[in-house]
């Protein structure tokens, strides 16, 4: 007879099996959408991204520690290990929370900092509602983990009926208020987009691209639900089981959503709107200067190039006005020589509001100072 070995069996005693399964896929869901993002904007990156990455390294620090609780006996019945044991592996789970906790506020910071750099060029409102977002999310993220562990050590975690002094209360407020940020961000996108002169199509897609925040929401109440349970239960040891796997759940999510708003399928029409969108191919110019082509909105250059040579030789022949070009801007008469230069040591200052100097990202817009010259060339035309 073959006998069949599982990898973490789902017992009446045992539920470290589903801890397992979540702790896993959220993994490998937040890592392989971490490497999208970096591989997609490799040479574009700013602070969103800075703190998306550390965000998943902290977030992986989660998942590790729960991978050696599991290995070791959480999830299992409290009736089944000793306390000693117990308050081990309290250490392990008060690990995870503060990890949790960390990677779940560097993954808002990362939507803060996406919103500033996408919201705030010229607008000084829109930088301080940024900012006043960003200082939130800092606060809620250190008091949150102050909350989660002052007088709250591992010691009643998994062993006995004490849970920690209010602690429904400490995470009802964790929870609570870290919800209310996230729609709080939704909200702030809405009053950024809406006013702006551009299709209500285009707005409605920026502000469906930060909704996806919204199923965070659902999962922290997920997240609380289970906690609730879990600090009225008879077993806690298997009670914690539940909590943690909403947990990999909320935080994975998290992750991931925090990068769906920065996909260039939802941001391409707001910097068309907005007039940020330029060729970035072949920016490098002589001189260290952008070549003109790249702004060019064709991008045809050997067109443009044959236009200018056609008009010269029709210009030397002397043909007739009425066989040019409609856009021919020189005289009608005489030769007439134009050149285009661009010279890169004079610089365009540009008043702007106080949040355009924290834009690190290459759609902002950039001022290009061209100097055009004619001169009319005298003498019969040979």
């Amino acid at each position: 007879m073959t006998q069949t070995y599982t990898f973490s069996p789902i017992t009446a005693t045992d539920r470290a099996g589903l801890v397992w399964v979540a702790a896993i896929l959220s993994l490998m869901f937040s890592v392989l959408t971490l490497a999208t993002r970096i591989q997609i904007k490799l040479h574009t990156l700013g602070l969103d991204d800075y703190c998306i990455c550390a965000g998943t390294l902290v977030a992986i620090g989660q998942y590790v520690a729960t991978y050696i609780g599991l290995h070791n006996g959480v999830g299992i019945s409290s009736s089944l290990m000793a306390q000693q044991k117990a308050y081990q592996l309290g250490e392990i789970l008060v690990a995870t929370q503060i990890m949790y906790i960390l990677a779940l506020a560097l993954s808002k910071l990362s939507v803060v900092f996406f919103m500033k750099r996408l919201f705030t060029r010229d607008h000084i409102k829109a930088w301080w509602a940024c900012n006043a977002a960003l200082v939130l999310t800092i606060v809620w993220g250190i008091g949150s983990c102050l909350i989660a562990t002052v007088d709250c050590g591992p010691s009643n975690v998994l062993y006995g009926s004490a849970r920690c002094s209010g602690k429904l209360i400490r995470w009802g407020i964790i929870i609570g208020t870290g919800a209310a940020i996230d729609i709080l961000y939704v909200g702030l996108a809405v009053a950024l987009v809406w006013p702006l002169q551009m299709s209500t199509y285009i707005k409605a897609t920026v502000v469906f691209a930060f909704a996806f925040r919204l199923i965070c929401v659902v999962f922290a109440a997920m997240h609380g639900l289970y906690i609730g349970r879990y600090v009225h239960a008879a077993d806690p040891g298997l009670a914690i089981a539940y909590v943690l796997v909403w947990q990999q759940v909320e935080l994975g999510y998290a992750l991931m959503a925090a990068t769906i708003p920065t996909l260039k399928s939802f941001i391409r029409g707001y910097n068309k709107a907005m007039g940020f969108e330029a060729s970035y191919e072949d920016k490098r110019g002589l001189g260290g200067g952008y070549n003109l082509r790249s702004y060019g909105r064709s991008g045809n250059m050997s067109h443009n190039n044959s236009g200018l040579r056609s008009k010269q030789h029709r210009s030397r022949v002397g043909a007739e006005p009425e066989q040019m070009d409609d856009h021919d801007l020189r005289p009608r008469d005489g030769e007439y020589r134009a050149g285009a230069y661009h010279d890169p040591v004079r610089k365009v200052r540009r008043q702007t509001s106080t949040g355009s100097g924290d834009s690190e990202d290459p759609i902002i817009r950039r001022d290009v100072m061209v100097t055009i010259e004619s001169q009319r060339a005298s003498g019969a035309v040979m």
